[in-house]
């Protein structure tokens, strides 16, 4: 055990014998299945939380596949929310987001008969995980449970297609026309909610959001809207009768398609998943308030990362006057897709006029299935990952040999050329964001590309690691288009947070100092490791500090120890990271603070920049531009 391996963490070292028992029970050998054991899917769900646990994502992603589909209640939420998690944890969220919009349609599952008889034909390969099944391989990027010409995935990819070229045109006009705000602004929705919020109503005696304090007299022309009613199959945060769906998805599935939809990678010039994630967050506010002290408590991550997703949609209600001034600005997504508002660069600099959006007929569903193609479908392996397997006797002892995985080429027509930013949660405060900064005479412009590895800790970024959050960043690397040569990495909050100190370190270092030196020196060996794995030049993200909360709930003393693990975390990387060649820490923290003398280490994070009390919002990026400046890396290459 190392100081940031948690009780999940030490899930993956769990006994092989504990762990070959699964197999012995799992009744898969040779493909064969006994369809009259209802128990089987108990047996998938075993098998795949196991190897999620040993970082084996993409056989851990068909086991959960094949739980949901085996499963005898096909109604039963919790395996679709499973698969759909463990999808987003291989990397692929978008696949794990369009499950879930199209079981709520109704739409039926693969049968487990395609799944053997594919297994039956394809079993010599033997790259399975010792079930029996090809598809459970390292050589598929991502199993995906639904044909991909099944009827209502077709109608939920045109339907995505329409709603964002009705955004597109809407915007267009607006800038034809020389109007600046659209008829709705985050402002404007945050002072509706805060409004029905004040009634204190008990849900079933409020009526639901009006569409048009959204899109005003428009929403009659919006797609997904039909009649003043939510009825097109992407209105998931809508249960009412006649809303487009056949199977009403639960609140907590709601919050994790939402954090999907949010993550996902853009697919040409229309940002669709991004686009309905936007507009389902009101909608959520206004549904969810009275839901959060439980969720909060029964699935407290999905709630923080729908109340971080929330902050970075709606922002905060800051006054037409205040923003872009001296006065940190946090520019609302909501915003920023309607072309409302961006950011205010130098006045002889014209970034925040985005270029007009591309209107040619990209055809997305196309695009979509052909990575189902691609990730349902077993791939030539690699020459040196033959190497490494056959230095490894079973998969079960190594999660790491995989195929070519599908990359994002797709990325050309954003307004700006991407910036990858991947890491924890914390990467959500800058994403989708515009950043400009200089080099030599010129301004570079770029998008700020979200690609969160939720959990990762700077101890998983090692190549020993056996955890799902490694293989998730592996996967994430290798998903970058080919002509990507800088990325932003953020890591070691966590760990700063759950890692370091405690009672089970006892015995295992000096200090808790140690702990944080010798943390700080493998992270940034094993960062480096992976900038010539993948060719990159790697950024850093320090970890900022904690904002001021209240000492009258009682958690006084650990933010007290976490803020003091913070600083010296911080004034490590400084030390150490000049040791490397690849690898450029983005020094902006003590940018970030202000003065608190109740704070053990003199300072707090400025209220400026703080999103929820965990996360900051974008307020910070003229510090992040400056940073990425001075930190001494090759410009050329972003």
């Amino acid at each position: 055990m190392n100081y940031a391996e948690d009780r999940l963490d030490r899930k993956a070292r769990q006994s092989d014998l504990a762990f070959d028992q699964i197999w012995d029970s799992l009744i898969l050998q040779d493909g064969n299945n006994d369809d009259d054991d209802d128990s089987v899917w108990l047996k998938h769900e075993a098998a795949g939380r196991a190897l999620r646990d040993r970082g084996c994502c993409r056989e851990a992603v068909f086991h959960y596949g094949m739980a949901w589909i085996t499963c005898p209640n096909n109604s039963d939420w919790a395996r679709a929310g499973d698969y759909a998690q463990m999808a987003d944890l291989a990397g692929f969220p978008e696949l794990g987001a369009l499950a879930l919009l199209y079981y709520r349609t109704g739409g039926a599952l693969l049968l487990p008969l395609d799944v053997i008889s594919t297994s039956n034909s394809n079993h010599a390969t033997k790259q399975d995980c010792g079930c029996g099944f090809a598809l459970c391989s390292h050589a598929v990027p991502c199993f995906f449970p639904i044909a991909p010409d099944a009827l209502h995935l077709t109608t939920i990819l045109c339907s995505l297609v329409e709603f964002g070229d009705w955004i597109a045109e809407q915007n267009l006009e607006r800038r034809q026309q020389g109007k600046k705000e659209c008829l709705v602004s985050a402002a404007s929705l945050l002072a509706i909610l805060a409004s029905r919020q004040r009634k204190r109503k008990l849900p079933r005696d409020r009526p639901t959001l009006d569409h048009q304090s959204l899109h005003g007299a428009a929403v009659t022309e919006c797609p997904i809207y039909r009649n003043g009613h939510a009825s097109n199959v992407l209105c998931f945060w809508d249960n009412m009768e006649g809303a487009g769906h056949a199977r009403s998805i639960p609140p907590v599935v709601q919050l994790l398609l939402l954090k999907l939809l949010y993550t996902s990678p853009p697919y040409g010039s229309r940002q669709f998943f991004l686009q309905l994630a936007c507009e389902s967050v009101p909608y959520m506010s206004d549904t969810m308030f009275l839901e959060g002290k439980k969720l909060a408590q029964t699935h407290k991550s999905h709630w923080a990362y729908f109340v971080m997703i929330r902050a970075m949609v709606l922002g905060e209600r800051v006054k037409l006057h205040r923003r872009g001034t001296a006065i940190p600005y946090h520019v609302p997504i909501w915003d920023q897709l309607r072309s409302v508002d961006h950011r205010n660069f130098p006045h002889d600099v014209e970034a925040n006029v985005i270029s007009p959006v591309d209107t040619s007929n990209r055809d997305f569903a196309n695009e979509i299935n052909a990575l189902i193609q691609e990730c349902g479908s077993e791939k030539q392996i690699e020459p040196d990952i033959k190497r490494e397997k056959q230095d490894s006797c079973n998969i079960r002892q190594s999660g790491s040999s995989r195929c070519c995985t599908p990359k994002m080429d797709v990325l050309s027509d954003l307004s700006y050329p991407p910036l990858f930013v991947l890491g924890d949660s914390h990467v959500l405060s800058i994403g989708w964001q515009t950043i400009g900064f200089r080099n030599m005479d010129d301004w570079l412009f770029r998008t700020v590309v979200p690609m969160p590895a939720t959990g990762l800790k700077a101890w998983h970024t090692r190549h020993e690691t056996r955890f799902f959050t490694h293989s998730n960043l592996i996967t994430v690397l290798e998903r970058l288009p080919q002509n990507c040569k800088t990325i932003l990495l953020s890591a070691g909050e966590i760990d700063c947070r759950e890692g370091i100190g405690g009672k089970l370190l006892e015995g295992y270092y000096q200090t808790c100092e140690d702990a944080v030196e010798q943390t700080v020196r493998e992270y940034l060996i094993a960062v480096e490791a992976l900038a010539l794995r993948f060719g990159l030049q790697i950024l850093l993200l320090p970890v900022a500090p904690h904002a001021y909360r209240s000492e009258k709930n009682g958690k006084s003393t650990g933010r007290a120890l976490r803020r003091e693990r913070m600083l010296f975390w911080n004034e490590q990387l400084r030390s150490n990271v000049q040791n490397h060649k690849h690898v450029f820490l983005l020094d902006y923290e003590k940018g970030l603070r202000t003065l608190d003398p109740t704070s053990p280490v003199g300072f707090v994070l400025n209220k400026s920049y703080n999103a929820d009390f965990t996360h900051m919002n974008s307020a910070f990026l003229p510090l992040l531009e400056d940073a990425i400046e001075k930190c001494g890396c090759n410009l050329h290459l972003i």
